[in-house]
């Protein structure tokens, strides 16, 4: 069954921006491999109010403006669930880039939104949602309600999908280098929701997500 989930969407932006970072090292390079890797999480990437979102507890908008680092945003997108964040990381790693990888997961429930600006202004009603702004979200107006669940644009997948999504990328399926799984899984381990879900002395992975709005 596909079900909304919220900003748990965001474990499929990490594990694909992990994947373009390790196909664009160089193997002929002089520079070792895992110095291409790191370096390009040092990647800086503008924080203005063409990415602001609400529920941003890290980056703070509109207050912090500039350039923040891609492992930065990348952290802040899992550790304390920062929609700011993550359409930092979005707008640079492509959300059609991260829909065609889960697509070739064979992962059919699963749904990601080109931004969560975009979400927003959808589900508010807004006629020209592809383009809503800070200011709209701000406002917080609801002029004629969508559902968070529809055809158009969505967060969405099924357990299923979730499942294996884990089960593959987890143990490194996925991934070519073991510095790319290595930061997987320590960003994923870092996330809020892991101590909600995860006994103490455990290790766990994840991303939890939530949303209020519309009456769901």
């Amino acid at each position: 069954e596909q079900l909304f989930i919220a900003s748990a969407f965001k474990a499929f932006v990490l594990a694909e921006t992990l994947r373009q970072v390790e196909d664009a090292i160089d193997p002929a390079s002089a520079t070792p491999p895992t110095a291409q890797f790191a370096a390009a999480l040092q990647t800086l990437l503008p924080l203005n109010d063409s990415v602001f979102m609400p529920g941003s507890t890290v980056l703070n908008p509109p207050h912090l403006s500039g350039e923040i680092s891609l492992r930065t945003a990348l952290e802040a997108m899992i550790s304390h669930s920062d929609d700011t964040a993550a359409d930092i990381v979005l707008k640079d790693v492509g959300a059609e880039r991260v829909q065609a990888f889960v697509d070739g997961m064979g992962l059919t429930q699963t749904r990601i939104p080109a931004s969560g600006a975009q979400f927003i202004g959808y589900i508010m009603g807004l006629p020209d949602w592809q383009h809503t702004t800070w200011a709209q979200m701000e406002a917080n107006q609801f002029p004629a309600p969508r559902p968070i669940l529809n055809d158009t644009i969505t967060m969405a997948s099924s357990a299923a999908d979730l499942v294996s999504f884990y089960a593959r990328t987890l143990t490194g399926e996925m991934f070519q280098r073991e510095s790319s799984l290595a930061t997987y899984r320590t960003i994923l381990s870092w996330s809020d929701a892991i101590p909600q879900a995860i006994p103490l002395g455990a290790n766990g992975f994840g991303k939890g997500g939530q949303v209020s709005a519309n009456g769901s």
